[in-house]
């Protein structure tokens, strides 16, 4: 209580900060790439590609950042092809207790992985609407260097991942192009009931896709923050809420 944990990208650190005096408590260096943060029980879980040992993200105490051990599954497409590892490596994660959940840019499913046994379960969450993964692209990568890029625009990007009350697991996933060398895209929210193991299809979320939007979560509401031009062409930062009610969400 009273900590907020900052993934300083810049510097690959991670950053405890005091929210009481909004002061820095610590420092800590990062093992690698971390591209997503979750907590719970103590524990943080952070999102990133290990190929020594192989793993996707790894787990620290709270109370010691520094103590970490890798864990989670490593897609094959990791194993055959290593360049996709570095360049398809964003690894979202979230965490209810023991268990960290995962999703990842070459896999259409929900990996669950029990911290303390490393026991590894899967959901598939089959495409509906979005693009989900092109492993036929990412698997030609050492053979065409252009797949990488084909692969980019072609595939469902890991947005944000999070838990939703103690039954459920919320999944954004993020369909992007490139126009006139900006990066746009569209966002998509899948919902998974951990108890009856029920994947909800893909909703569009109802936001512009340029600029791209960023979203996260707080308890059952999924909040969205856009940017847009008000009627004197100021910028303007618009939030959006959304109540996330089992496999139904409401604006």
């Amino acid at each position: 209580a009273g900590r907020l944990f900052v993934n300083d990208l810049v510097l690959r650190r991670l950053t405890i900060i005091s929210t009481e005096s909004d002061s820095i408590i610590a420092a800590y260096p990062l093992p690698g790439f971390v591209t997503s943060m979750a907590a719970d029980g103590g524990r943080l879980a952070m999102g990133m590609v290990s190929r020594e040992p192989q793993g996707t993200f790894v787990v620290a105490k709270a109370a010691d950042p520094t103590d970490v051990t890798v864990q989670g599954p490593y897609p094959a497409v990791f194993v055959a092809v290593p360049e996709a590892g570095m360049m398809f490596g964003m690894v979202e994660v979230a965490m209810l207790g023991d268990t960290v959940f995962s999703a990842y840019e070459v896999s259409i499913q929900l990996m669950l992985t029990v911290v303390s046994t490393g026991a590894v379960d899967s959901i598939e969450m089959t495409p509906r609407v979005r693009r989900g993964a092109r492993l036929d692209l990412f698997e030609a990568i050492t053979r065409d260097p252009a797949a990488a890029e084909r692969a980019l625009f072609q595939s469902s990007f890991p947005f944000e991942l999070a838990r939703v009350g103690e039954r459920s697991v919320a999944y954004i996933s993020l369909d992007q192009d490139q126009v006139d060398r900006r990066i746009v895209g569209k966002l998509y929210l899948t919902l998974i009931d951990l108890e009856t193991r029920e994947v909800c299809g893909e909703v569009a979320l109802p936001v512009p896709s340029d600029p791209i939007p960023r979203a996260t979560f707080r308890g059952d509401t999924l909040i969205v923050l856009l940017q847009r031009l008000g009627s004197e062409q100021e910028p303007q930062l618009v939030a959006s809420r959304y109540l996330i009610n089992g496999c139904r969400a409401s604006g």
